[in-house]
């Protein structure tokens, strides 16, 4: 598929759809995006479920201004409720105010002053006594204990990397946000990689971004199916609405309407296809403060010898492949997720994701080879919420992640760009949580996994670890993991261990 197309199907889309309705509230104004390994969005996490905050749509990352409003919402909803707050809670949502302090007084009124300043400074070390293992029918890897990492793979013994990350505005229309980061180990020794970096503008009710940075599109907790932070993130051009907009007519009971799309650079690392195209377009919904939903699609497109045309949109759009190989052009996945929240029984939110590696080439298009996620959330196993509980489960079929044409499967740099499991996979996962009164938490989890359960090489893995997180002055952060995890093939079995500890300083 060519750029031309993509970019005028996307534009066009936004358009008729964003700039015609308007923005509700007050005037939109840009930012930039809260990384996914921010502990702000397990704050988010508990305050929904303490049920301050509405059900956040399944797009991360949030924008900056976004969680601004939010935890406004949060102070108006704590106001109203006439609840007294455990000290936990307090200190959750002081940690937010001061973080978006900025964000904050601009939406009261505050003048932005264009300026460009550390956000953040990290140093990590990883101990790690664990294998790499190669993954049935697509060219990719998976590390025990370690996934969702931007891709960064662990070397045996000793890890460390030094990461900022400097963020701000160059003038009214335009922001940049860099994170090098310089990392070292004893097989790779000193290496020195662009994290992420994009640059943004935004303008009436458009967001447009060109950059690299890792997305998570879905409400799993442990992996999402469709996209995730599992690989390297791609340098891409990305294109969202910076405030929620309402649709007229019979339309108008979905009320909230959120709408993202993508498309990256020509991938170089590709062994089957050259120059493919990544895309991808989510629409999400939110009926009501309880509820989020969202249709998504993504899809491996084009290459060398395989370009796509107008004539070949209506055959895109619903899903149907070509009968040959030399004739196929896509690999999509495309579905539904959504989050609900209970609040008749104690906020109980359920979650899941349903999709489809290809679609049925129905109208309107339906997922087939059908793979999920899904989840529950009981935020409050104690009176005042301080413990939380997280059940969460998913599996894919012999046909996700792999294809006929695109062989290396649906990957980045050698990384499964969905759910780290990869093809023909099952998990289960147990998150116990507790919030100690200044913010302390610490989350015990189990994983059981079954990779490639048709193979012949099918392994299982079984999961424990343990992650601390607590501020040791008011604005240094400790985040410390440990984890051991053992890996069963035939008659076989190994044990992984991970020793990790991270230090953030917040400017």
């Amino acid at each position: 598929m060519t750029k031309k197309l993509i970019i005028s199907i996307f534009l066009g889309l936004f358009f008729l759809g964003v700039l015609q309705v308007g923005a509700r509230g007050e005037a939109s104004l840009n930012s930039a995006n809260l990384p996914l390994d921010s502990l702000y969005y397990l704050y988010l996490e508990k305050l929904t479920g303490l049920g301050f905050l509405r059900v956040t749509p399944g797009a991360k990352p949030y924008t900056r201004m976004q969680i601004a409003k939010w935890i406004l919402d949060v102070k108006a909803a704590i106001v109203d409720s006439e609840r007294e707050l455990s000290p936990y809670v307090q200190t959750l949502i002081a940690e937010l105010e001061t973080e978006f302090s900025k964000e904050l007084a601009i939406i009261q009124g505050a003048e932005e002053k264009n300026q460009i300043e550390f956000r953040r400074l990290a140093w990590s070390t990883a101990y790690y006594d664990g294998q790499t293992l190669s993954q049935s029918y697509t060219k990719s890897s998976y590390q025990p204990l370690n996934i969702n990492n931007n891709g960064d793979q662990l070397a045996l013994k000793f890890n460390s990397r030094v990461s900022f990350n400097l963020e701000g505005e160059i003038n009214d229309l335009l922001l940049v946000s860099l994170t090098p980061e310089l990392s070292y180990n004893e097989e790779d020794q000193y290496q020195l990689n662009l994290e992420s970096g994009y640059f943004k503008t935004g303008f009436s009710n458009l967001s447009l971004q060109f950059g690299k940075e890792s997305m998570w599109w879905g409400h799993g907790r442990r992996g999402s199916l469709i996209l995730s932070n599992n690989s390297r993130p791609q340098l891409m051009m990305k294109i969202a609405n910076l405030e929620p907009f309402r649709l007229n007519g019979w339309f108008s009971l979905l009320n909230e309407m959120n709408t993202t799309f993508f498309i990256s650079e020509p991938d170089r690392y590709r062994n089957d296809v050259a120059e493919t195209s990544f895309i991808g377009g989510r629409f999400d919904f939110s009926p009501t403060k309880d509820l989020t939903f969202a249709v998504v699609l993504t899809s491996i497109v084009g290459g060398k010898g395989r370009s796509v045309g107008w004539d070949d949109l209506d055959d895109f759009l619903l899903g149907r492949n070509a009968g040959t190989t030399d004739a196929e052009r896509w690999d999509s996945i495309a579905g539904f997720d959504f989050a609900w929240r209970l609040p008749k029984i104690n906020n109980l939110i359920l979650y899941g994701e349903i999709y489809g590696e290809d679609q049925a080439g129905s109208l309107p298009p339906l997922p087939s080879k059908i793979a999920g996620v899904w989840g529950i959330y009981f935020p409050r196993l104690s009176v005042d919420g301080s413990w939380d509980l997280l059940v969460e489960g998913a599996t894919t079929s012999d046909a996700w992640y792999r294809h006929w044409v695109y062989t290396d499967g649906y990957v980045f740099r050698d990384q499964i760009i969905g759910d780290a499991m990869g093809c023909d996979s099952g998990r289960w996962l147990l998150r116990l949580n507790h919030y100690w009164t200044d913010g302390t938490q610490v989350a015990f989890n189990y994983e059981s996994l079954v990779m490639n359960r048709s193979a012949a090489d099918s392994k299982t893995l079984h999961s424990l670890w343990i992650t601390g997180r607590t501020k040791i002055c008011p604005d240094v952060a400790l985040i410390s993991t440990i984890g051991w995890s053992v890996t069963k093939q035939s008659e076989d079995s190994k044990s992984d261990y991970l020793l990790e500890l991270i230090l953030a300083k917040l400017f």
